[in-house]
């Protein structure tokens, strides 16, 4: 059988990773965490015939590296899925495909099953073992059981081992017990196969749990947003905004406010973000709505009705992108030199304008969403990006406009020398002959950022 070479050093998204190629996909798989451990198993494994790699690892350009190899030893025909786009490898190969986003599990899997040759009909025909394993810190953010969960125990007789039940369904999960397994090496628990998709289901739940958790950190939280927003942005595109989707929505906004309100500053803020592999439309998003917030608290009209609209807003604008490539555009220039096909391409310049239609659909959103959603470019009709935004755009839209100039600065300078102020000096410049635009500058320059 074909196995999958995995490069992750992240134990929660490498159980992300292995337990979705077994359930969609049926793969067998090998995990490591180093240059070394990956050379020396494709040097003795022949039924390796995929890896999926990290772009780098600490002190490592794992996947630069993995290629040289694989040139170096003339397995150049192996193909390599590369999770992250600082990988460095100037000429790629028709066998290497790049998955901007890490967490963006349906591009692994479409791409594992095309590099395997793994059609539609197998993966309807796989075949689950009798047990499946779930990793043992997920219990511990759970409350409650949606099935019977097993421990794995040695056979004292000869070899092989046997499934214990010890917490059944609709039961509380007994918290203590499971951290005493874990103490003790138990690194997995156990469901039937028959559960798994009601387990993986029940994820979500879970993801918004530890969003509302006082005893999950702040680095823990943000991990967890990031995932119910990619989960609305999902069910947004396939089904509209429904009830469900506004539930996730609404659950997904009130943990951005308090990640807002529990971070004393910018710097602080984005230093929690970047220290997990978090989206790169999650990290704008929830560094605008920190940025966005004051400049609310200074404005003479501010108020928490504005603040609630704006966050709302904020989490939305890019719920119609695909992924973190497409996000990440932000002129005319960038989006018609990007390698996006053309459909992706229209995609991103209507996005606003699209969104903007949705939302005027909807009666019970607040007042005047769609007008600045459809203006948060700086365009009066959502189509395209406009560097120079007239000056009598929506209030709201202005804001975002000017926030999200800000942010996109930051993000691209050398955060360790950033000098906010000499930032907005140059936006103030660049909007210098709009008065409500170099307002909200002003308002920025009042908050202390943490630089």
């Amino acid at each position: 059988m074909s196995k999958i070479l995995l490069v992750e050093n992240n134990d929660k998204l490498e159980t992300i990773y292995t337990m979705n190629l077994v359930l969609y996909l049926g793969a067998d798989y090998i995990t490591v965490q180093s240059f070394e451990e990956a050379v020396d198993l494709i040097a003795k494994e022949p039924l390796i015939k995929l890896i999926i790699t990290k772009d780098v690892l600490p002190e490592q350009n794992i996947a630069l590296n993995l290629k040289n190899y694989l040139d170096q030893v003339g397995k150049q025909e192996l193909p390599m899925i590369i999770l992250g786009d600082q990988h460095k490898i100037e000429n790629l190969r028709d066998n290497h495909y790049v998955v901007e986003s890490p967490t963006n599990i349906k591009a692994i899997l479409k791409t594992s099953a095309e590099k395997l040759g793994i059609t539609a009909a197998d993966m309807a025909e796989v075949e689950m073992p009798t047990f499946y394993p779930i990793e043992i810190d997920h219990f511990l953010v759970m409350e409650k059981t949606v099935c019977d969960v097993y421990f794995e125990r040695a056979n004292t007789k000869g070899t092989g081992v046997r499934y214990i039940k010890r917490i059944m369904k609709d039961y509380k999960y007994p918290h203590d017990i499971i951290r005493e397994f874990k103490e003790g090496g138990m690194t997995h628990l156990y469901i039937l196969s028959d559960y798994r998709l009601e387990f993986i289901n029940a994820m979500t739940n879970d993801f918004i749990n530890v969003m509302k958790s006082k005893e999950a950190s702040t680095i823990q939280k943000m991990a967890a947003t990031g995932r119910v927003q990619q989960i609305f942005n999902e069910k947004f595109n396939a089904d509209g905004f429904t009830e469900e989707a506004e539930k996730i929505a609404k659950e997904a906004i009130q943990s951005i406010t308090a990640l807002v309100s529990s971070s004393k500053n910018l710097k602080e803020l984005l230093d929690n973000l970047l220290a997990n592999q978090n989206s790169h439309m999650y990290i704008h998003c929830q560094s605008i709505a920190y940025v966005a917030d004051k400049v609310i608290d200074n404005m003479e009209w501010g108020s928490k009705e504005q603040k609630e609209k704006l966050n709302f807003i904020i989490f939305m604008h890019d719920s119609l992108l695909e992924n973190d490539v497409e996000a990440a555009i932000k002129s005319e220039d960038e989006l018609n030199g990007s390698a996006l096909d053309d459909a992706a391409k229209e995609r991103v310049r209507s996005h606003a304008s699209k969104i903007a239609g949705k939302f005027q659909e909807l009666s019970h959103l607040p007042f005047g969403a769609d007008t600045i959603i459809m203006q948060h470019h700086g365009a009066r009709n959502g189509i395209g990006f406009n560097p120079e935004p007239p000056n009598n755009l929506s209030p709201l839209a202005i804001v975002f406009f000017v926030c999200e100039q800000f942010i996109n600065m930051i993000l691209e300078s050398d955060m360790t020398k950033t000098d906010p102020q000499e930032l907005l000096e140059k936006i103030h410049f660049r909007h210098k002959k709009k008065d409500k635009f170099t307002k909200v500058v002003e308002c920025l320059a009042k908050v202390n950022w943490g630089y």
